[in-house]
C-alpha cells in the first residue's frame, strides 16, 4: 500500500526520522530506503499543502487480524498525526488446478485405428480443473503467466483439449479468466500419442496478487505403445525333382514375432498375401498343383487372438518343386509398427527343383552342292543327375538318315563320339559335330538329334527339328575366241590353235553357253592369263575404254582393274583381273550371249627386254611363239563355271647363227640343252625338262633357214633324251 505524509500547516513540515518502527514482522515499508539520509541535520523538508510517499507491505502467515505502527519525528505542533497505524487480514489461498495421468496407450497409426484416449476412470475431472475456492467475493483471481516443460519435445501435442494442444488451450481459455469466490474453469483433455515412449507437460499456472501470487503446478503423463514385427523366411536348400509331390519337402516355418520392446503392443495380424498368389495353397491338405502349401487357420486365428509382446506363432510351410526356382514373398498385413528399425513384413520363400532333364541347341547350313560344313550342337545336363547317353543319330520323320539325296552317299553325319556319352550333372555340356557335305542340290530339310537313353522320366527339349540344312547350285560355262586371226587344230590338246602374224590385232573374246539366270549373278570377276612376250593389251588401268561389254547394262567397275605379274606362273605370263557389274538388276550371266571383247596386239618376243634379239632365228619359222590364253569368270555363291582354252602361234621371219630353239610350254624352267652353241662340227645334243608337257624342238642353219623340226611332242619328266647328228645333217634320236 502506498502511505502518504501531508502538511496541512501554513509552514514547512521538517520530518527528522522514526522514532518508534514496525514490530510485527508480517509488516514492513521502504521510508528508511526512499529517504535514506533523513535526520535532525537533513530533515524531509515538506512544504505546505505537498506530500511524500512511501510503501507499506502486508505478507501474512496465518488467518488472523495484525496491527502496528510507525511513529515519526517532526516539527509539527503538537506533534499532531506522528502516528502511523497499519492493520491488515490474513485469509488463506483458496485457488487449485489439477491435471491427468494415463497409462499405456496404443500409438496413433492409419492401420490402427484408434481415437483419442479420454482420462482413465479414477480421474475425477474431465482433465483440466482450475478452481477458486475461496468464499470471500471480495477476492477474485487469474491466471497472469503460464510456463510449461515438455518431455519429449513436441508431447503437448499428444494431449488435446478443445481441439488444439493443453498449452495453446490454457493460454486461450484459461490465462487472464477472472475466477471469482467459487468459481472453475473445467475442460475435457484427451491424450493420443504419436510416437511409443513416456510423455510428459508440466504446467506452471502464476496467478496474480489477489492470492499473493500463488502459483500451482499441474502435470500430463501418458505412454505410447506400439506392436513390433518381424519374420523369418522359409527356405528349402536341397533340390527335389520337380513334381515329386510323393516326395513333398516339410520341415521350413514361417515364423511370426511380435518383438519385445518396453513399449510393446499386442500385435494383429489381419492377413498374409502371397506373391504370386497362385503358388501358395491354403489347404494344408492338399498342394493343388502349387509349390507350397499351409494351414490357413492358423493364419486367420492371429486377427482374433492377438501376438502378446516377445512371443511368436509358428506356421509350417510345406514345399513341392514345380519349376526350377520356386520363389514366393508372403507379406504380413498387421498393427506394426512400420518405422521401427526391427520392422520385417516379408518372408521370401525358396525352394529348389530339378528335372532329369536334356537340353539341345539348334543349327543350322546352307551350302554350295560339294562343299562342307560343320554344325555344331550342344547338349546341357539341366539335372542334379548325371546322364548317360546310349546312342546319338540323325533323324527325318524317325528314320535314321546319312544320304539327303537318295545318290547313296551320305551327306551328312555325326563326327563326333555318338554313343556311351556322359552329361555331368548341374549344367554340364557336351558338343555334337555334324559334318554336312552335299552331293547335289538339296531343299530346306530339318533333322531331329535322336538321344537313346535308359531313363524312364527323362525330359528332352530342343532335338526336335535341331539341325536344318539346304544346298544350292547353279552351273554354267562359257567359251573363248580370237577374233581376226586364222584358226587351225591345236597341237597341244588345246580346244582351238590361231595363228596370228607379228603386228596383228585381235580380240579375245568370252561368251556365256548356258542360261543361268537362276543363280542372279550380278556381279563377276574376270580373270584373262596371257604372256607379255607375245602379245600386249590395247588396254590399261588408267584407259579401258576399248574393252568391249556385250550388255548396255553392265560396266567394269571403278578400281577392279589390275594387270600384274603371274609369279611361279610361264615366263612373261600376266593375268588381267577386273569385275562387271550390272547396272539395272539384269543378271551379268543369262541367256548365251557374249559378254565382252578384250582387244590385244601381237608383238615379237624380241620387243621384250628379256630377249636378246640374236637369239630369235629363221626367216618364215612356224610356231616361233607358242602359248595359250585362258579365262575364269567366277560369280554368285555356288555357280559353278567351267571355260576352255586357247592356244595362240606366232609366224616371223628371225635371223642368226646356228641354233637349237624350244617352242612349247614354258611353265617352270624350260628344257636345257648340252652343247650349247651348237657345234657346227656335229655331236650329241643332250635335253630334259622338269615335268611333262608339249613342245617342239627346232633347228635353224647358217643360212637362218629352219632346216628341220626335231622333235615335236610331249617332253617326258626329268627324262635326258639324247640327238646325233653330223656334217651331212643327218640325225638321229
Amino acid at each position: 500500500k502506498a502511505i502518504q505524509i501531508k502538511n496541512d500547516g501554513d509552514n514547512a513540515l521538517h520530518i527528522t526520522g522514526i522514532s518508534s518502527d514496525l514490530t510485527v514482522q508480517e509488516f514492513s515499508h521502504d521510508f528508511n530506503t526512499r529517504f535514506p539520509d533523513v535526520s535532525v541535520t537533513r530533515p524531509l523538508y515538506i512544504e505546505p499543502g505537498k506530500t511524500e510517499t512511501f510503501t507499506a507491505s502486508f505478507k501474512p502467515t496465518a488467518e488472523k487480524a495484525y496491527t502496528d505502527q510507525i511513529v515519526f519525528q517532526s516539527d509539527a505542533k503538537d506533534n499532531r498525526d506522528n502516528i502511523c497505524v497499519l492493520n491488515g487480514l490474513g485469509i488463506a489461498s483458496n485457488v487449485s488446478a489439477s491435471g491427468a495421468n494415463w497409462g499405456r496407450y496404443l500409438i496413433d497409426r492409419p492401420a490402427f485405428g484408434v481415437s483419442p484416449y479420454d482420462v482413465e476412470a479414477t480421474v475425477t475431472h474431465k482433465g483440466l480443473l482450475v478452481q477458486n475456492l475461496g468464499t470471500n467475493p471480495l477476492i477474485k483471481t487469474r491466471v497472469v503467466n503460464v510456463i510449461y516443460t515438455e518431455n519429449p519435445t513436441g508431447a503437448i501435442d499428444y494431449f488435446r483439449a478443445g481441439g488444439e494442444n493443453i498449452i495453446d488451450f490454457i493460454n486461450a481459455n484459461v490465462k487472464n479468466k477472472f475466477l471469482n469466490a467459487g468459481d472453475k474453469i473445467e475442460e475435457v483433455v484427451q491424450y493420443l500419442p504419436k510416437a511409443k515412449g513416456d510423455h510428459s507437460v508440466t504446467i506452471k499456472l502464476i496467478f496474480d496478487e489477489e492470492v499473493n501470487g500463488d502459483t500451482l503446478v499441474i502435470s500430463y503423463f501418458g505412454t505410447g505403445l506400439v506392436p513390433n514385427l518381424s519374420v523369418t523366411d522359409v527356405t528349402y536348400p536341397t533340390p527335389m525333382l520337380i513334381d515329386d509331390e510323393a516326395n513333398f519337402q516339410s520341415g521350413q516355418n514361417m515364423v511370426i514375432t511380435n518383438t519385445q520392446d518396453d513399449y510393446g503392443y499386442p500385435l494383429t495380424v489381419s492377413n498374409v498375401t502371397y506373391n504370386p498368389a497362385t503358388d501358395v495353397s491354403t489347404d494344408i491338405s492338399n498342394f493343388n498343383g502349387m509349390p507350397y502349401r499351409l494351414d490357413n487357420a492358423l493364419i486367420t486365428n492371429m486377427a482374433s487372438t492377438p501376438i502378446p509382446v516377445g512371443e511368436s506363432v509358428t506356421i509350417p510351410v510345406e514345399f513341392v518343386a514345380r519349376n526350377l526356382l520356386n520363389p514366393v514373398t508372403a507379406t504380413i498385413i498387421s498393427n506394426a509398427d512400420n518405422t521401427a528399425g526391427t520392422y520385417i513384413d516379408k518372408s521370401d520363400w525358396t525352394g529348389i527343383g530339378f528335372n532329369i532333364g536334356l537340353d539341345v541347341t539348334k543349327d543350322t547350313s546352307n551350302v554350295c552342292v560339294k562343299a562342307s560344313d560343320q554344325l555344331t550342337l550342344t547338349i546341357s545336363n539341366t539335372s542334379e543327375l548325371d546322364i548317360v547317353i546310349d546312342r546319338l543319330s540323325l533323324q527325318l520323320n524317325g528314320v535314321d538318315i546319312s544320304d539327303l539325296d537318295g545318290d547313296g552317299t551320305d551327306d551328312i553325319f555325326i563326327t563326333s563320339i555318338d554313343n556311351n556319352l556322359t552329361i555331368p550333372k548341374d549344367g554340364g555340356v557336351r558338343t555334337v559335330n555334324i559334318l554336312f557335305t552335299p552331293s547335289a542340290k538339296i531343299g530346306i530339310i530339318d533333322l531331329d538329334l535322336n538321344i537313346e537313353h535308359q531313363y524312364s522320366d527323362l525330359s528332352i527339349s530342343g532335338a526336335d527339328k535341331s539341325i536344318t540344312v539346304s544346298s544350292n547350285f547353279f552351273e554354267g560355262s562359257t567359251s573363248s575366241n580370237i577374233t581376226g586371226a586364222t584358226a587351225s587344230p591345236s597341237s597341244n590338246n588345246f580346244d582351238k590353235k590361231f595363228m596370228i602374224s607379228i603386228g596383228d590385232a585381235f580380240f579375245y573374246e568370252i561368251s556365256t553357253n548356258t542360261d543361268v539366270t537362276n543363280a542372279d549373278v550380278q556381279r563377276v570377276s574376270v580373270n584373262l592369263n596371257y604372256n607379255r612376250f607375245f602379245v600386249q593389251p590395247e588396254f590399261d588401268s588408267t584407259d579401258y575404254s576399248k574393252i568391249e561389254l556385250g550388255s548396255n547394262s553392265a560396266v567394269i567397275v571403278p578400281g577392279t582393274f589390275k594387270n600384274n605379274a603371274l609369279p611361279g606362273g610361264v615366263m612373261g605370263s600376266r593375268v588381267i583381273s577386273f569385275d562387271i557389274q550390272s547396272t539395272d538388276g539384269t543378271p551379268v550371266l543369262s541367256t548365251p550371249r557374249t559378254i565382252l571383247r578384250l582387244p590385244f596386239l601381237a608383238v615379237l618376243p624380241a620387243d621384250s627386254d628379256n630377249f636378246d634379239p640374236k637369239e630369235v632365228l629363221g626367216t618364215k619359222g612356224e610356231n616361233l611363239g607358242l602359248f595359250d590364253m585362258h579365262h575364269t569368270v567366277s560369280g554368285a555363291e555356288c555357280y559353278a563355271h567351267t571355260q576352255d582354252s586357247i592356244e595362240v602361234g606366232i609366224r616371223e621371219i628371225c635371223t642368226g647363227d646356228l641354233r637349237l630353239l624350244y617352242i612349247g610350254d614354258l611353265s617352270g624352267e624350260g628344257p636345257t640343252v648340252q652343247p650349247n652353241p651348237i657345234s657346227t662340227n656335229g655331236g650329241t645334243i643332250e635335253y630334259s625338262v622338269p615335268f611333262d608337257r608339249p613342245g617342239q624342238i627346232v633347228l635353224y642353219d647358217a643360212a637362218m633357214k629352219q632346216v628341220a623340226v626335231l622333235y615335236d611332242g610331249v617332253l617326258t619328266d626329268h627324262t635326258t633324251s639324247r640327238l646325233k647328228w653330223d656334217k651331212r645333217k643327218q640325225w638321229e634320236l
